[in-house]
This record gives structure tokens, C-alpha cells and sequence, in this order.
């Protein structure tokens, strides 16, 4: 029989058998196809997988594998004659079945490509065409499988593929990286000028991207750093990774400080352009320079602090302390990290285990009365206090305040309130109970310190009867604060008016009682009328003369500076007078002190009278004295007032029936022509003083 190979055009397409190829194999089957050994000799001496099967009912059978298809599917000779479905499994052959089928009524041949099982378990990606072979006739009995093997080519397809996606999907990374940093990312040309920026960099900036790209990057350096960044940019287009920080203008002209990395853009070995990364680091270089700052100032206050500061560790041992701990226990820092314990007594609670447990869970122990051993063994008194840090080995930070002199202070002070409180209670004191300002009870000192009867004393009478006027919004106040604050040892001086109209100085303590079951307000009252007097005496004494009762030369100054003060503003004059008494000192060392010191104060006494009342007296010692003339408005009146004290002290004085005539000169210094102060003032009067004695005068003005 004559059979003429159909081979179908649609097979040409790319990637298939090549058309050329095909066309020469149908020549030469239609040629070969009477010589079956031509045939065979032609099939096995190509690489491809060759098969030849005989249409038989509704399945295939084998006649002819070629030398590749055997040996690449591992099939031996006996397959020639099998069915299809005696070869291959059933799933398979169902397939391959109903290809065949396809090309023998289309009489087209039939691509599709399969994986295809073959030798040792090793599969093969196998692109197939089933070319119908067609008789003189049109009669189709076989069909021409041919299959070429394409595992490589798949192979590399789909590692091609693989990387086409990885590069995408870096590309897509990438650009991710560039558009979600928050740093700005740009490249720039050899020249410096901007081909892309991300939307970072135009924050940082200020400029969109229309504005900044074409344009050189060097117009945004700081002209103090634009060398170091072109030296920088040369480096980079050699080649050279560079890092550096630098400051740029914003648009709207703020400066802002970066930190740049130059990446060289490298292509075939040649720089191309630069990748730049700019972080803004201004806010941070503020933070890290307040910092710094901080650092400085805590620095100085650990080295110059008065309390002790120390670092505790987990363990409970002193890590580090600053130089006033050092002093106050005597140790060095080296000394006390291994004598930590040796500071602390065995019963104090913060040498326990407990005690570093309650500062691990994160416990403040403030103002914690404790004892410290020094190392020369005197015990301190200690205020401690603990702020727990919990990181790393530092536990917590702590300060030692020494207080061993306030309780010592302290100590002494109770002992002498105990003896205080001692003496208290054996000596009688006032006592009175009262409610809403009505007094419920009064003992019997009470009753003798308000100068009323026992029957009186019993009734209810309201207390502010007894108190001054002018305390008793004072002694109001106090109440409240004792009504409210009744933990407080409050206490307040008091003026208290007697039955008979005495008034006494008292001072009160007070604290809220039950009284009958109800709320009222115990209080002491304690008669302080001498101490107060004594220490107005004492007061009065230390600015006055004791002999005449005059300022004396302190309470004078402070005087004539207020003068001087309240002068300016008015613009008035002052005057000063310097005066003394001819022939005191004969009288005194003839007639004896006595008499002397009666003469001084009924001189006095004449001042006082021959001045106004607010002219101020001073007696400077022996026989001087001192006149403050105020609010004088011109020199004519002190003359006057000069003229009437001379007059006035030149007349007799009769001292224990001594007739005496004493003479007295004096001089005169005036603010603001004489002196701005009150030294000035004096000494020029003093000056005066001694021009009057001179020159025989009553009294002259200092003259310059």
C-alpha cells in the first residue's frame, strides 16, 4: 500500500517544530514510504521521540519507537504490537486515546505537550504533534507521534519567568523603599543636579518636584559646609561610598541639619550618577545637645550637691557615689564598693533582702530616718530616700541628707519641752473650755488671771469679753486653724482685758476636746506680760540712751537716712546739729557722777522741750548730743529753731541744791548741701561744732 504523509501548516507556529523541518520530513516520508528500511533508518537517526501507531478499534497499537524514544522512556522492544493502554497507565492512556482519535477523524495533525514519565522515575516535558498519515484513498489507519523534548527549554522558561518576577517584585521593593522612607532618597547626575526625589526629601526640603528636579543640588548647602559636600561628591563620583552631615536652606529658609550617604551609581564598571540618602537630624541634634546640657547641669549637681548620692545595685551594693557621699562617710568610691555593709547597722531594715524586694517592684522609700557608720565610727543620722531605676545592674539611685545635727537638735529640743512640759504641769495654768465662743469651764488660775469671782467664772460668759478688740479676729482665726488642723501644736500671743480693766499679754495653745459629749476647744492661756514688757525694755534699749532715754547713735543714723530718703522725694532740707556741753566734765569730776548724770537728763530734758515732736534727739555719749531737724523747707527756721535751743540751754540748772550754768555750742550740717549720708552729715555738723568753739560763737554751719 502507498501512503502519503499529511503534515498540517498550523503547526509553524512559534515555539513548535520549525516549518522547514517539516516540510523536508513530508517530502521525504512521501519519497521514503515504499523503503521501510529507509523509514526506520530515517526516525532513528533523529533526537526526537518518534512513535508510529496503527488505528485498531478504539484504541492504538504500537508498530514502530525509534531509538530516542525507547531509550528515553526506558520502553523495550516488546511494547511493538501493545496498545496504548497496555503501555502506559490507564489515566494516561485515556488521554492519549482520545488525541489519536481526534487526529485520525480530523485528519489534522493534533498539537499539546505533556509530562511524560520516563526512565529511572525521570520526567520528561515533551511537546508533541500527531501527524495522521493519509492513503491514496483519504483512508487514515496511522498516526506519526513525533515529540521533542523540551524540559530544558521549559526549564529555562520558567527560570526565566522566576526571574522576571523576583526583578518586578524587587523593583517593586525598591520603589516601596524609596516611596515609604522617611529619610529623603534622591539621585543626582555627575553634575549634582536632582533626576528624582521621593516625597520625604520634598518635605524636608519645602520644594515639589517640578521645582527641584534639573536643578543643582549644591543651591540648598549652607555656604560654611558647601566645600566639604562638593569634596564629598567628587569622592562619591570616584567611585567612593561617603557619609557626612551637613545643613541645608529650606525653601521657606529655615536651616536644617542632615545626615547624607553618597551611594556611587556604578554601571559596567563607570560611575554614572549618585543615590543619596539624607536623614534630618535637626531635632535630634537639638535633643542630643539639651542632653548634653542636662548631662552638664546633673554633672555639676552630683559633684556639688550637699547630700550624699550613690547608684545601688541588684545585689544591694553601692556601684558608684558622687564626692559628698565620699565626705560625709569618709570612704572612697573604691573603699565602698566593697564595704557597702560595713556603713549599715545589722538591724536596719535597709541592709535586708525584704527592703531591695520593695525597691525591684518599683517602690519609692522617701525621707527614711536611718543610721550610718563612718569610717572613722561616729554614727550618723541619715534622711535616706530611694528612687528605683530597675535597669540593667543599677537597682535604684539614693541620697543620704545628713541630719545628725537636727536630731541632736532635736533630742535637745524635747528634752527641754519634756522639762518644759514638766514644769507645766506642776505649775498651775489657765485653763478654759469653751464652745462656739462660750466658755463651759474655767479653773480656778483662770479664774484669778481674768480677775473674776469664782461664782462668775462658773457662768457662761462669752470669752471674747475678755479678749482686746483688736485680737479678736486674730483669736477667731486661731480657732480655725485648731478646729481644722488638730494633729498641729498651734499657739498665738494674745491680748486678754482683766475684769478691772487691766490688759495683760497671755499666750494661748490650744486643741479641739469632748466636752459632754460635745465638740469643743480646750485652751491655755499663759500670762506673758513681764516677758513681753522685758523684751519691749530690751528692744527700746537697744536703740536708745539708758541715762536720758534718747536714740542712741545706731537708731539715730537709721533715723536721719529715712529723713534723707523722704527729703528727697519732697525736696526739703534736713539739719543736723552737733552739740555739746561746755564745762560738763569740771561739774562731773567736782561735783561727782551723780549730780553729772542728773545734769545730762535735765539736759535732755530741755531738748526735748525746745524741738517739735518730730525733731529726733540722740545722745552720743558723755555730753554730746545729736538733733535731727526734718521736713524744713528753709534755712530762716533753722535758725529759729537753732536761736530757741541755745537760748533755751544757756538758762540755770539746780541739781541737789547746786545752782549751775552750763553754756553749750553746737554746730549744723544740712542734706543736701552738707552731705547725701547720714556719716557725712555728722561728721560735718561735728566739724561745725568745733567753728563755734573757735571762733566763740553760739553755733555756726559747716562751711566747706
Amino acid at each position: 500500500m502507498k501512503y502519503c504523509f499529511g503534515l498540517s501548516e498550523s503547526f509553524y507556529e512559534e515555539g513548535k517544530i520549525e516549518r522547514s523541518y517539516l516540510s523536508a520530513m513530508k517530502k521525504f516520508l512521501n519519497k521514503i514510504a515504499t523503503d521501510m528500511h529507509a523509514f526506520i533508518s530515517m526516525f532513528d537517526s533523529i533526537e526526537d521521540l518518534v512513535f508510529l501507531l496503527h488505528a485498531d478499534g478504539d484504541s492504538f497499537r504500537y508498530e514502530y519507537v525509534n531509538k530516542t524514544g525507547l531509550k528515553i522512556l526506558g520502553y523495550p522492544d516488546k511494547i511493538i504490537g501493545k496498545k496504548i493502554e497496555e503501555v502506559v497507565t490507564p489515566a494516561r492512556a485515556s488521554k492519549l486515546i482520545k488525541k489519536y482519535r481526534e487526529a485520525v477523524v480530523t485528519k489534522e495533525t493534533i498539537y499539546f505537550e505533556e509530562k511524560i514519565q520516563g526512565y529511572n522515575d525521570a520526567f520528561v516535558m515533551g511537546e508533541t504533534s500527531l501527524n495522521p498519515i493519509v492513503t491514496e484513498d483519504g483512508i487514515c489507519e496511522h498516526i506519526l507521534a513525533i515529540v521533542r523534548d523540551v524540559t530544558d527549554r521549559k526549564q529555562n522558561e520558567l527560570e526565566l519567568k522566576s526571574i522576571q518576577k523576583r526583578l518586578e517584585k524587587n523593583q517593586k521593593r525598591m520603589e516601596s523603599l524609596v516611596r515609604h522612607n522617611q529619610d529623603a532618597v534622591f539621585e543626582l547626575d555627575k553634575e549634582g543636579n536632582f533626576v528624582s526625589i521621593n516625597e520625604a526629601g520634598v518635605q524636608i526640603i519645602g520644594y515639589r518636584k517640578d521645582e527641584i528636579i534639573g536643578t543643582s543640588s549644591f543651591q540648598l548647602i549652607h555656604e560654611n559646609d558647601l566645600r566639604n559636600v562638593l569634596d564629598m561628591f567628587s569622592n562619591a563620583l570616584t567611585g567612593k561610598t561617603g557619609f557626612y552631615e551637613t545643613w541645608i536652606r529650606h525653601k521657606n529658609g529655615t536651616l536644617i541639619l542632615v545626615d547624607v550617604k553618597n551611594i556611587p551609581i556604578t554601571v559596567d564598571g563607570e560611575v554614572e550618577g549618585i543615590y543619596g540618602i539624607a536623614a534630618d537630624i535637626t531635632k535630634k541634634r537639638e535633643m542630643e545637645t539639651e542632653m548634653e546640657r542636662i548631662k552638664n547641669e546633673l554633672q555639676l549637681v552630683w559633684d556639688n550637691t550637699s547630700d550624699g548620692i550613690f547608684l545601688l545595685s541588684q545585689e544591694g551594693e553601692l556601684l558608684s557615689t558622687n564626692p559628698r557621699f565620699e565626705k560625709m562617710l569618709g570612704y572612697r568610691n573604691d573603699e565602698l564598693k566593697s564595704h557597702s555593709a560595713s556603713i549599715i547597722p545589722e538591724d536596719d531594715i535597709t541592709g535586708d533582702e525584704s527592703f531591695l524586694d520593695m525597691l525591684r517592684e518599683s517602690n519609692d522609700i522617701i525621707n527614711l530616718e536611718v543610721k550610718r557608720y563612718t569610717k572613722g565610727g561616729s554614727v550618723l543620722d541619715v534622711l535616706a530616700s530611694y528612687r528605683p531605676i530597675n535597669k540593667g545592674d543599677i537597682l535604684a539611685v539614693g541620697m543620704y541628707k545628713d541630719i545628725t545635727d537636727r536630731v541632736m537638735m532635736q533630742k535637745q529640743l524635747e528634752e527641754s519641752e519634756q522639762r518644759y512640759r514638766k514644769i507645766v504641769e506642776l505649775s498651775p495654768e489657765a485653763i478654759i473650755i469653751f464652745r462656739e465662743g462660750v466658755m463651759e469651764y474655767i479653773n480656778k488660775t483662770g479664774v484669778e488671771l481674768l480677775g473674776v469671782r469664782k461664782s462668775e467664772g462658773d457662768r457662761n460668759e462669752a470669752i471674747f469679753d475678755y479678749i482686746h478688740v483688736e485680737d479678736h479676729q486674730l483669736f477667731k482665726d486661731f480657732i480655725s486653724k485648731v478646729e481644722s488642723r488638730p494633729d498641729e501644736d498651734l499657739s498665738i500671743q494674745l491680748r486678754l482685758i482683766r475684769n478691772h480693766g487691766e490688759t495683760i499679754y497671755t499666750e494661748v495653745t490650744a486643741a479641739p476636746v469632748d466636752h459632754h459629749g460635745k465638740k469643743a476647744v480646750q485652751a491655755i492661756f499663759r500670762n506673758i506680760t513681764d516677758r513681753v514688757k522685758q523684751e519691749e525694755q530690751l528692744t527700746f534699749m537697744a536703740f536708745h540712751d539708758p541715762l536720758t532715754g534718747l536714740m542712741n547713735r545706731r537708731a539715730f543714723n537709721e533715723a536721719i537716712e529715712e529723713a534723707i530718703k523722704d527729703a528727697k522725694q519732697k525736696d526739703q532740707l534736713i539739719a543736723v546739729l552737733y552739740m555739746d556741753m561746755d564745762n560738763f566734765k569740771d561739774i562731773n569730776d567736782t561735783l561727782g557722777h551723780d549730780v553729772g548724770d542728773k545734769l545730762l537728763k535735765q539736759f535732755a530734758n530741755r531738748l526735748k522741750q525746745n524741738v517739735r515732736g518730730e525733731d529726733v534727739l540722740c545722745r552720743v555719749g558723755g555730753d554730746e548730743f545729736l538733733v535731727l531737724l526734718k521736713n524744713i523747707t528753709d534755712r530762716d527756721y533753722i535758725v529759729e529753731i537753732s536761736d530757741r535751743i541755745y537760748d533755751a540751754m544757756q538758762e540755770k540748772y539746780l541739781i541737789k541744791g547746786n545752782e549751775l550754768q552750763v553754756t553749750s555750742s553746737f554746730g549744723i550740717a544740712l542734706y543736701p548741701e552738707d552731705g547725701l549720708t547720714a556719716r557725712r552729715l555728722i561728721h560735718h555738723a561735728d566739724v561745725a561744732l568745733y567753728t563755734a568753739k573757735e571762733q566763740r560763737n553760739n553755733y555756726a554751719f559747716f562751711s566747706k
